[in-house]
């Protein structure tokens, strides 16, 4: 055809491809006429095909009506063409295949390896894509070309936009696929869709058949930017074709498709079916799905064509609307079974949302989503009042700053929510590698052309866990440890595990076949390799405890000597990943760029490395967590401080150049041995380059990303990830110029890790499970999508909603010498996630989860130097940021300048700020319109925020709003953005939204967890719940579990029948009960906050189960629980309420000092203070008041040098059904939740035990308690003779306590499995007296703490908690089990023999006499600061002390004497804290956690150390890991307790 020659009517008699192809031929250049003719003819044609359309064409390219801006956003991180994507870039050396996509489209590897000669080898390829090249094609040439094209923005605007070949060119993400298709029957008949045609009408060199009767199709590469690229690299795979190849298998496969397929792709109706072709029954209908990448050349798509005749059929009749660009809509519904990458509607966006953000901001460079998945039936008014309410200002109203909206999107179904399994049933024989799908046909095909990789032959493999919570190891390992053992207990191998935290849900026989709790050190875990002789072990889901672990085994030669196979990533990548400078050496292999950086090992080489990179540089230690021991220095003198304490904890740090102000960013990897490598989830820290990512507020997906710079990133990401050789999931870290491309790689972690949990739970993709499957040989398309369950996991996530995750600090808890600033060593002890339709939304629900008494973002703190505070982040910037908008008027731009944030952060804060305004300037509740308060509940305020606003109650508000009709929708985390239906259980709530996403039928049982971990509510509060939720399950109840801790199991989608990631607030709670209608809410297992909202709930007519809440108020409340003490005649110590100092003083004189102040309704003993004289007494009183201002004070008289003892226990209905007996080491005076505990007790006569259960028994009755319950007794030996002990009950929680999941573990019974039955009023069993049993071992519960973490703090213990986390271990007697247990916590490092101890402290005490003279017979040298001290210690006889020079206010001075001294272990029994920072008791507890060396500050646990050191030594205690020694403590957990509790 010559486009010369032709007039408007020839060319309106020619066919859509035939238009198409002289499009290509002659590119518009040769008669400009002519070419305006053709595009406003296909335009006709395609609009008119498509409305001739009642069922859509399934898709290989966007239709022509599509813009060619590429479809995949920074929101959405997945191919163009759908979700159900791999990126598979790279070929292999056995199986040299390029694959495009998920589309199952790859290269024979004659053609792929012709046109790379690096396929052959398997070496990486110099161009992201690793595709085969044209002859004489210039890959660097290509990159240049293409970087321009994303720059100038190619195709994105003018002519090109609407240039027609956007039918075959316009997706630019994905790779280039060749599909052989043989000539069968069948395949003539069915591939007649004329989007393919087109395809093939339009490519020179493949109109023709070639010799072995195929055909080919040829999608766009995702590189090419120009035509004549295209086509002579499409001539380059025509001439390789015809010299043809191995092809047996096609025609095997598409004979088996000839009798199996009757379906066709055409647009039009079907024609006949030719003779000879087979229909399919229906009892075996098949279903269209999508071939992920690594299915190789022999797939005939003709047979999966094919398969969806059926689906057709049921679809004819149903009404299907047209989209506003002429797309017709897919039914969601409809393709559950139908997971094909074809038929994916992507969200398309326009050019000028791709490249800008909101009106008001001009840094706002990017979207996010603040339109609901919109119901084609909701009617338009109610859309338009919507609309009005978020989109539109009145006049007098500040304009706020808002994104381009989005196209509506087609909500999901409603399906039951059914908790299971995450791995569906679609799977072959043993070791066979089969896609994911209920597609019989599929599953055939797959099991043929899927890599047959070897599976490692595992039967039994070791698990290393993390050991105890603490700062920068917390809870997800928790998690992604227990996801690991749900992965190998579904594939049949027998997990064994090794950890000694025993709050943790995966330290439960439901998971494990063997768990150790044991220290998580190199010779323990060799200990346990050597008795269980496992055939693999797992390194990557215990943090940084278990990598560390992992590469020392290795070296020890353990590992080889054993024969265990390391599963998942190499111990090499490891190392790499671990060690800073074979890290940058890598990275510079591959032209990824790095930070300017040098490795150093002595304080010197940091200093010379510092002048040659120039200050300010940042130092990163190797082989820590949490970026522990790292910081920023501005010159030498800062940099020597902070080298010599980093180099004390880590044998070598990285000196790099500092990009403060720089965006950081994170993008979560999955890679196969297969090498399918996909990007599960991309997240943007809201503050800048500088603050540890732990410690800073992350939003996913990134927001403020252009298109190009995030595929930059990704496409650097996969390039990493595969030359580092990472098998399993691993996240990397980029620092990214805000005013430039300029990028460099922070970090890898080859491992689980914090920010994996938090991608896991924002994405609901199940990261740790899936990555261990893949360490366990399975490839990511033979994993079932957990979210639709008929898809695979070889996909990236795409999201319909923001998360936000803000951390939470206690550091206000500790001494005022602690820093408040926040930087690159992490602090903060959990983190919550809050889940919101818009940043606005998500953000002040992420505030209100932090703390319950914050209501939104406001001014919470008045700094007097407001500059420095937004300059120098602390952990209460944020409000800093109010301050200066609310109060100080700041502008974006000096807050830009201050703080560094991206100002699309700052707009969005502002369009709050205007809320806030608006709401302040109506006065009353009785103006708030319809239109304002819609606004403010979908910006995320809460009903008590807006009612501080308008001077009205939370009450008020909530009855006004649902008046106005105005109620929260509950949707569904789907992941897909509604491509296909989600079949989850994991909900949120919003206000930005026209319809629910599920159903309501149900009526379960809501369990509350327990929020955000910190001190004093940690991993055992989720323990709790978590139990309870499955105990409600297994007795037949439907469960609703609320909780916003992305840390946990609770959040995890397959511990509950439904999952909101919600609030625990009364108005959320509240919400949800009255959605769901349940059935009633259970308190007592989530800690303290279900407590403090329980009796509010029962007051608005919930049906609080268990224990009445005016029970757990009276116990809550100080005043009326010791009146009910009084009154059935339990003894306890002397209180009063404190309404006036002056009736302090007063009672202090009366009962002596000293004295313990305390508040009702707090946790973890917060604002509890002992106060000795008068002159401190006012100062604590206020402490106390702040903390809980709605509640009285209650003074009681502390009881010096007692015994503390725990008692939990259960009762149903106020008798007692099950208790036990915990007895504290530390005197009474150290809070429960740091004390050493004791299970059986090791001192307590059997009457005083006797006394104690009929204390219990009392209190249960009195309270008539239904469920768990802990109390706190004091034990003072009577001064006089045969007088039994004095016992007085000093607190009593109506709830489930923190020794729960202890006392659970080591007496073999389930307290919450029977408190769960007491509540339920179901199943109770009878009462027994387990304490009577005897045992022939001693469990010992050590706290966990994170001084290290925390600069300046004070290690000293007193009656507020100050623990992070908590160990136990098991032993024949109480010295084993206090060794194993004190070994188990973090850093603690024995000291080596003959080395030297520092003592100090109270010489009052009787323990320091017996403590200095047990080490001196040791062999211990002693030394001491103070002259009382030396004078002291060396009346003992054959005790020698020396008193050294010790520097209070030079910590490198000090790190030198206590090298010279070879001081390895500090014993500091001070009676108070330290006064001031040069305080010398103070200064040595500080400075032996600054050093990294064991601190002991108890009297009472030194003592012990050095009985169970004096045990020890004789056994080999101090030597390390011998072959064929194995310590007599390592027994597993059954071993001890007789059978799998």
């Amino acid at each position: 055809m010559d486009l010369a020659t032709m007039d408007e009517a020839s060319l309106r008699r020619l066919k859509r491809g035939d238009l198409q192809q002289l499009a290509r031929v002659h590119g518009f250049a040769a008669n400009a006429k002519s070419a305006t003719i053709i595009k406003q003819l296909l335009r006709e044609k395609i609009a008119q095909e498509q409305r001739s359309i009642s069922v859509p064409a399934p898709a290989l390219a966007p239709s022509a009506s599509e813009s060619p801006v590429p479809e995949r956003q920074h929101h959405a991180p997945s191919p163009s063409l759908g979700p159900i994507a791999a990126s598979h870039l790279l070929p292999t050396p056995s199986h040299a295949s390029v694959t495009s996509g998920g589309l199952g489209l790859v290269f024979p590897p004659s053609i792929s390896q012709a046109g790379d000669p690096s396929a052959s080898n398997g070496r990486h390829s110099p161009i992201p894509d690793s595709l085969p090249r044209p002859a004489g094609h210039d890959g660097a040439q290509e990159e240049h070309e293409h970087e321009q094209a994303s720059n100038q923005g190619v195709g994105q605007s003018g002519d090109d936009a609407e240039y027609p070949d956007a039918a075959v060119f316009a997706s630019t993400q994905e790779v280039v696929g060749v599909v052989e298709i043989c000539r069968t029957a069948s395949f003539q008949h069915h591939i007649q869709s004329r989007r393919l045609q087109s395809i093939l009408a339009c490519l020179e060199g493949f109109t023709k058949h070639t010799k072995d009767g195929r055909r080919s199709i040829i999608q766009e590469r995702s590189m090419c930017t120009r035509e004549r690229d295209f086509m002579s690299y499409a001539q380059d795979i025509s001439r390789d074709w015809n010299r043809g190849g191995p092809y047996e298998e096609i025609i095997e496969v598409a004979k088996y498709a000839d009798g199996h397929v009757e379906e066709t792709f055409s647009d039009d109706a079907p024609e006949p079916v030719p003779e000879g072709v087979v229909p399919p029954t229906p009892e075996s209908p098949v279903e269209f799905v999508m071939l992920p990448a690594h299915v190789v050349h022999n797939v005939d798509i003709a047979a999966l064509a094919a398969e969806s005749a059926e689906r057709k059929k049921r679809r004819r009749g149903q009404m299907y609307d047209e989209d506003v660009d002429g797309d017709a809509d897919e039914n969601w519904k409809d393709l559950a079974g139908s997971p094909s990458v074809h038929a994916v509607k992507r969200r398309r966006v326009s050019s000028n949302e791709a490249r800008g953000g909101s009106e008001g901001g001009d840094g706002s460079r990017q979207t996010e989503v603040n339109a609901d998945r919109a119901e084609k039936e909701v009617p338009r008014n109610v859309d338009a009042e919507i609309n009005a309410s978020s989109t539109t200002e009145s006049a007098d109203r500040p304009e706020l700053h808002l994104t381009s909206t989005r196209r509506a999107l087609h909500p999901t179904r409603p399906v039951q929510a059914i908790a299971r399994a995450a791995v569906g049933s679609y799977g072959g024989e043993d070791g066979e590698h089969v896609l994911s799908s209920p597609s019989e046909l599929a599953r055939k095909i797959s099991a043929k052309v899927l890599p047959k990789l070897p599976r490692p032959d595992v039967s039994k493999v070791l698990i290393v866990g993390s050991g105890g919570l603490s700062i920068g190891q917390a809870g997800e390992f928790d998690y992604s440890g227990s996801q690991a053992l749900k992965a190998l207990r579904e594939e049949g191998v027998d997990a064994v595990l090794i950890n000694p935290n025993i709050a943790t849900w995966q330290t439960s026989h439901q998971l494990a076949s063997e768990v150790y709790f044991l220290p998580i050190t190199a010779d323990y875990v060799a200990y346990v390799l050597e008795k269980e002789r496992p055939d693999g072990i797992l390194l990557t889901f215990g943090g940084q405890s278990a990598l560390n672990v992992g590469i020392e085994l290795d070296k020890m030669g353990v590992l080889e000597r054993l024969g265990v196979q390391v599963l998942g990533t190499p111990i090499r990548t490891l190392e790499v990943s671990e060690d800073r400078d074979l890290f940058v050496q890598a990275l510079k292999e591959i032209d990824i760029p790095a930070a300017t950086s040098t490795a150093v090992s002595t304080v010197n080489d940091a200093l010379k490395a510092a002048e040659a990179i120039g200050y300010p540089v940042i130092l990163r230690s190797a082989f820590t967590l949490g970026g522990l021991g790292s910081g920023f220095a501005d010159n030498a003198d800062e940099l020597r401080d902070l080298s010599a304490k980093s180099l004390s904890l880590s044998p070598q740090v990285l000196i790099e150049r500092s990009m403060k102000g720089w965006k950081e960013l994170e993008y979560e990897v999955v890679r196969d041995a297969a090498d399918n490598t996909i990007i599960c989830c991309n997240m943007e820290n809201f503050d800048p380059l500088g603050t540890h990512t732990g410690d800073s507020i992350v939003v996913a997906p990134s927001q403020t990303l252009p298109d190009d710079e995030y595929h930059m990133l990704r496409t650097a990401a996969l390039k990493v990830i595969r030359h580092l050789g990472v098998i399993g999931e691993c996240n990397i870290q980029y620092a990214l110029n805000p005013t430039s491309r300029e990028y460099c790689v922070i970090e890898v972690n080859a491992r689980l890790s914090r920010s994996s949990a938090l991608a896991s739970k924002a994405t609901g993709y199940p990261l740790a499970y899936t990555a261990a499957k893949i360490a366990l040989g399975h490839t990511l398309p033979e994993l079932p999508n957990a979210v639709t369950k008929t898809t695979t996991a070889c996909f990236e996530p795409s999201l319909d909603y923001i998360v936000t995750k803000i951390p939470k600090w206690d550091l206000a808890k500790f001494s005022s010498q602690v820093n408040r600033e926040v930087g690159s060593a992490m602090k903060s002890v959990g983190e919550v996630m809050a889940i919101g339709r818009t940043f606005e939304e998500s953000l002040q629900k992420a505030i209100r989860q932090v703390d319950p008494r914050w209501k939104g973002f406001e001014a919470y703190i008045q700094p007097e130097d407001l500059d420095t505070a937004l300059s120098k982040p602390t952990d209460m910037r944020l409000f800093a940021i109010a301050y200066a908008m609310f109060n100080k008027n700041y502008t974006i731009d000096q807050l830009h300048d201050l703080t560094k944030i991206d100002k699309w952060f700052l707009y969005k804060i502002d369009n709050i700020v205007q809320t806030v305004h608006a709401l302040k300037a109506v006065g009353s509740v009785d103006k708030v319109d319809y239109e304002l308060m819609k606004r403010a509940k979908c910006m995320g305020f809460a009903d008590s925020h807006i009612a501080d606003l308008v001077s009205s109650t939370e009450d008020t508000i909530r009855a006004t709003r649902k008046s106005m009709g105005i109620t929260p929708f509950v949707k569904r985390i789907d992941t897909l953005a509604a491509e296909f239906p989600a079949h989850t259980n994991y909900l949120y709530t919003t206000y930005n939204a026209s319809e629910h996403d599920v159903d309501f039928e149900e009526h379960g049982t809501m369990v509350l967890g327990s929020g955000v971990y910190r001190i004093g509510s940690s991993v055992e509060f989720d323990w709790c719940a978590v139990t309870c939720a499955r105990k409600l399950r297994e007795m037949g109840k439907k469960t609703v579990m609320i909780n916003y801790n992305p840390e946990t199991v609770s959040t995890d989608f397959d511990e509950a029948d439904r999952l909101y990631f919600e609030e625990l607030g009364y108005e959320r709670v509240m919400d949800i009960y009255e959605l769901e209608q349940a059935q009633g809410v259970i308190v007592s297992v989530g800690g303290q906050l279900p407590q403090n909202i329980a009796l509010r709930l029962k007051d608005n007519g919930v049906n609080v189960l268990g224990t009445d809440p005016d029970m757990i108020d009276s116990a809550e409340d100080r005043h009326k629980f010791s009146s009910i003490l009084d009154s059935i005649g339990v003894d306890q110590p002397e209180w009063t309420e404190v309404t006036s100092l002056d009736a302090a003083k007063v009672f202090a004189q009366k009962v002596g000092y000293p004295v313990l102040i305390r508040p009702s309704y707090v946790l973890s003993g917060a604002a509890m203070n002992v106060v000795y004289e008068e002159p401190s007494l006012e100062y604590n009183l206020s402490a106390a008041a702040d903390v809980s201002p709605l509640h009285p004070v209650v003074m009681t008289k502390f009881i010096d040098s007692a015994q503390e003892i725990d008692v939990d226990a259960v009762a149903h209905n106020g008798k007692l059904i099950v208790h036990a007996v915990s007895e504290h080491v530390e005197n009474a005076g150290v809070h429960s939740g740091d004390a050493t505990l004791v299970l059986p007790p090791f001192s307590l006569p059997e009457q005083d035990l006797a006394r104690m259960k009929e204390i219990a028994e009392k209190v249960a009755s009195a309270f008539r308690i239904s469920g768990p319950f802990n109390m706190q007794i004091i034990r003072k030996a009577s001064e006089v003779l045969n007088e039994p002990a004095v016992l007085k009950v000093i607190e009593c929680n109506l709830r489930a306590s923190r020794s729960f999941p202890f006392v659970s573990k080591v007496l073999g019974t389930n307290f919450i499995d029977v408190a769960t039955c007491a509540i339920m009023d179901q199943d109770v069993p009878e009462p027994i007296d387990i304490m009577a049993e005897k045992r022939d071992y001693v469990a010992i519960k050590v706290s966990q703490f994170s001084w290290t973490r925390l600069g300046g703090a004070d290690p000293f213990l007193g009656v507020e908690m100050a623990s992070t986390g908590e160990v136990a271990s098991f032993g024949k007697d109480i010295h084993e089990a206090y060794w194993a247990s004190l070994l188990s916590t973090t850093g603690f490092k024995v000291p080596r023999a003959n080395t030297g101890v520092l003592l100090g402290g109270d010489i009052t005490k009787p323990e320091m006499k017996t403590i200095a003279k047990t080490l001196s017979d040791l062999g211990f040298k002693l030394y001491c600061s103070s002259a009382t001290v030396e004078q002291f210690l060396n009346t003992i006889p054959y005790v020698s002390v020396k008193r050294i020079m010790f520097p209070t206010r030079d910590k490198r001075k000090l790190r030198e004497v206590f090298d010279e001294y070879d001081i390895e272990c500090v014993i500091n029994l001070a009676k108070f804290r330290g006064k001031d920072a040069v305080d010398e008791d103070y200064v040595a507890r500080r400075n032996a956690v600054d050093f990294g060396l064991p601190l002991l500050n108890n009297a009472q646990c030194a003592q012990l150390f050095v009985e169970a050191l004096a045990k020890k030594i004789p056994q080999g205690g101090l030597r390390g890991y011998e072959e064929g020694r194995i310590p007599s403590e390592v027994r597993s957990w059954r071993e001890f307790v007789g059978y799998r509790a």
